[in-house]
């Protein structure tokens, strides 16, 4: 798995406030592309979740840190590739109303 969809789905597990609806649907959008043309990472997916991560100061924060985290590792890691088995096995059947739950929890506090 790439480490920018690592670090994205790492950074969204983290953040203090759910996604709107428009970044919902702009994340559904994305995982539709990526299922259908999944070739097309590089050249057009991946750009339009690196704007979307960036539109959000919050979520861009949190992707940053990842990511810097995920330089300082070697290549192909086993934690990395445990976490990438794990997030492979959750994206067979993506359902995107269960965002943020981790969120919506501490909100209800």
């Amino acid at each position: 798995m790439h480490k920018t969809k690592l670090a994205f789905l790492l950074a969204l597990s983290d953040l203090k406030n759910p996604l709107n609806e428009e970044e919902k649907q702009t994340l559904t959008d994305i995982a539709k592309h990526l299922h259908i043309q999944p070739l097309a990472w590089t050249n057009h997916t991946e750009p339009m979740l690196l704007k979307m991560i960036q539109s959000n100061p919050q979520l861009n924060k949190q992707y940053n840190q990842y990511t810097t985290q995920f330089e300082q590792l070697p290549e192909k890691s086993q934690i990395l590739s445990g976490i990438e088995q794990e997030i492979k096995s959750l994206m067979v059947n993506p359902d995107f109303s269960q965002i943020n739950l981790k969120a919506q929890s501490r909100d209800e506090k």
